[in-house]
């Protein structure tokens, strides 16, 4: 493979001329200073410590980014009682996935309605913490 990241040490094992260790010096030049690298502005007895983003994982990562964009401006174009729908419907959805992977029994109606409780329970106090980690927990 020939876009297979490796380590320094193995390509200075695998060069077999003399001129190997300036050929290593050229190879940790070229990663540190690569398009694709971030310093960590952290040095050692080795020399800097750096984190080489491989191409790939680069590239997904930035149509992740793009995705997550557009979807953020059809979430925002959705009427809030819809969003709040699908917010109980997610946690809903949630618990009964964990609660069967743990052995616990319990329908849809029990669920939404302890999620809708918990919800109304929240809206009612005047602990703001409480609001607050269920608006968190929706968010998740």
């Amino acid at each position: 493979m020939a876009d297979e990241y490796r380590p320094l040490a193995t390509l200075f094992h695998m060069d077999a001329s003399t001129a190997a260790p300036a050929h290593l010096e050229e190879l940790a030049h070229a990663r540190l200073t690569a398009d694709s690298t971030f310093r960590a502005g952290i040095t050692t007895k080795l020399g800097e410590l750096f984190i080489g983003m491989p191409r790939e994982l680069t590239r997904q990562l930035n149509d992740v980014l793009a995705r997550e964009r557009s979807i953020a401006v059809l979430w925002n174009g959705i009427p809030r009682i819809m969003k709040h729908s699908y917010i109980v419907h997610a946690i809903s959805e949630e618990i009964l996935s964990t609660n069967d992977i743990e052995g616990v029994r319990s329908t849809r109606k029990e669920v939404q309605d302890a999620v809708e409780t918990a919800q109304h329970e929240a809206a009612q106090t005047d602990d703001p913490y409480r609001t607050v980690r269920f608006a968190e927990f929706a968010r998740l």
